[in-house]
């Protein structure tokens, strides 16, 4: 088979076939490597933001009342 005046056999089109194939996976393993360490880093800022979420709702709700203060609180 000709292709701009070269010769090529099947066997050298499936050379170059597999070699891009051999590329694409080497090109998908590091993007899928790159997205998980983007997971990791989502999920380590989720845990902060909950925390910071955890703080901030004790601060907005104040103390606890004890017992006692509830019971003086209806009795007036």
């Amino acid at each position: 088979m000709y292709i701009f005046g070269i010769y090529f056999s099947i066997v050298d089109l499936l050379m170059v076939f597999s070699g891009f194939v051999v590329l694409l996976i080497l090109y998908l393993a590091y993007e899928i490597n790159k997205l998980k360490k983007l997971e990791v880093k989502l999920a380590i800022i989720e845990s902060r933001m909950e925390e910071e979420e955890k703080e901030l709702v004790k601060k907005l709700s104040g103390p606890r009342k004890t017992k006692k203060a509830v019971k003086k609180k209806r009795r007036r």
